[in-house]
């Protein structure tokens, strides 16, 4: 047996993987410009703000995931290059099996916490007091549906099936989505809103087992079988992938917890907004990074480096122009745009936006260069790093937010962007073998190539399923 998805050009798949991207990207923006003003509408600021908390804490169960999802999709896509379907079926099993494991234990384990302590006090949460035990553990069997999603994509990865994955990924939001929004227009209460996210969740990874199960069947998705020479191969680079979220969790929904500690609900609104618009421009670099991994690995693993590396550069012009062009966008059409999103209830600190902007820029910058660190599991020492650097800041938050407000926690999260830019370049240029000159100089290129690459595929039907 032999896949064929791979069989598509590169520009094909690529064209697939961005369209699909591109509905995930409009999936997210509409979501995030709907449920602001909806949820202030039916319940205030104050109360939106005890619920952003609320659902920030659960987020770091993400992790339990231990990133064995993106280490499995790299060593499956390597097997199946080399049509070794058994070892990519064994690698997903062993994945998927350690996964559910852990993660049944914990989420379980963590019920029984929140039924038992009353964490309200913690984090000012004075409104939402008495629901707090049963919304955190909705959250927290929600979290298990969303990580075994999780587990679903590196099936689809791993065969050319990218697009399918991240198109998927954006149909299962719409229907949490959804779902939620028909449960807060009706019963208009956080509580009724928590159980209408989990059923949403639930019926959209019921739809992705059965698509992915029905395009990968050789995978023999749901048998619980470990390999544990599998597992100890995944282990080292899978850390490495989970500190990636667990960086991410610490600089969002982290912060978040300290600013509602810190400076109140209110502020966590001003601060969630003005954070949700700044990363538009990322999330769109980032999702074509992800539509490039699958392809970047497949070519590292044949030796195809010369591809690699004008891959990358064309990746890295589009950050440098188009990336910097939309933030700055961004920036001056801000007041008009959060003005018209909260309908005026809440106030943009220009101080502290722009300098977000400033650290999303760094930040688009070396998280594509990531791409080469990622595709070649050579991710661990900066995956570490920027935890570190996480860590750190969310130590030393309380007193940036104390003493400088938020733009204090927008300084810090600028530190740590430009601190990690050099250590990515270096060891970027080392693992291809270029120069450090050469990178900046095709960096710095206008992509004129886009234009190109549009009129070739504008007529090309991106049938991702």
């Amino acid at each position: 047996m032999q896949i064929n998805n791979f069989n598509d050009s590169f520009k094909s798949r690529i064209a697939k993987g961005v369209s699909a991207n591109v509905f995930c990207q409009i999936v997210t923006i509409l979501i995030q410009v709907v449920s602001v003003p909806l949820f202030i509408h039916y319940w205030g600021v104050g109360l939106y703000g005890e619920w952003l908390v609320l659902s920030a804490i659960p987020a770091y169960l993400t992790l339990i995931e231990f990133g064995f999802a993106n280490s499995a999709s790299n060593e499956m896509t390597k097997a199946v290059s080399s049509n070794l379907l058994s070892l990519a079926s064994s690698v997903y099993r062993s994945a998927w099996s350690m996964v559910t494991t852990l993660c049944s234990i914990l989420v379980v384990s963590l019920l029984f916490g929140v039924n038992s302590i009353d964490i309200s006090p913690l984090f000012n949460i004075e409104k939402l007091s008495e629901d707090t035990a049963i919304i955190l553990s909705l959250f927290l069997i929600q979290v298990f549906f969303i990580i075994q999603c999780q587990t679903l994509w590196p099936a689809l990865k791993c065969n050319g099936l990218y697009a399918t994955a991240a198109f998927l990924s954006g149909i299962v939001r719409i229907i949490e989505f959804v779902v939620c929004i028909l449960f807060l227009v009706v019963f208009n209460t956080p509580l009724m809103a928590a159980v209408g996210i989990l059923i949403g969740r639930i019926l959209g990874f019921v739809l992705a087992l059965y698509i992915t199960y029905s395009k990968n069947n050789w995978l023999l998705i749901g048998q619980f079988s470990v390999d544990f020479k599998i597992v100890r191969k995944l282990f080292p680079s899978a850390i490495g992938f989970s500190a990636i979220p667990m960086a991410s969790l610490c600089l969002i929904q982290g912060l978040t917890i300290i600013v509602s500690a810190t400076l109140g609900p209110t502020l966590v609104v001003v601060f969630t907004v003005s954070r949700t618009l700044s990363r538009i421009a990322f999330q769109i670099a980032d999702k074509l990074k992800d539509t490039l991994w699958p392809d970047t690995t497949r070519n590292i693993n044949k030796g195809n480096i010369s591809s690699v590396i004008s891959t990358l550069f064309k990746l890295m012009q589009f950050n440098v122009w188009i990336i910097a062009i939309l933030l700055v966008l961004l920036f001056l059409l801000s007041d008009e745009i959060i003005y018209f999103w909260t309908s005026g209830t809440v106030d943009l600190d220009k101080q502290f936006f722009i300098i977000l902007l400033l650290a999303l820029y760094l930040n688009t910058i070396w998280n594509s260069l990531s791409l080469i660190l990622l595709a070649t599991s050579n991710h661990k020492f900066v995956s570490y790093l920027n935890l570190f650097l996480a860590l750190l800041l969310l130590s030393t938050s309380s007193f940036l937010a104390d003493r400088f407000g938020l733009v204090g926690i927008a300084a810090g999260l600028l530190f740590i962007d430009f601190m990690m830019l050099p250590f990515i370049v270096v060891r970027v240029v080392r693992i291809l073998d270029i120069e450090i000159k050469g990178l900046l100089l095709n960096s710095l290129i206008f992509p004129s190539w886009i234009l190109k690459f549009n009129r070739k595929n504008r007529n090309d039907k991106c049938e991702v399923l």
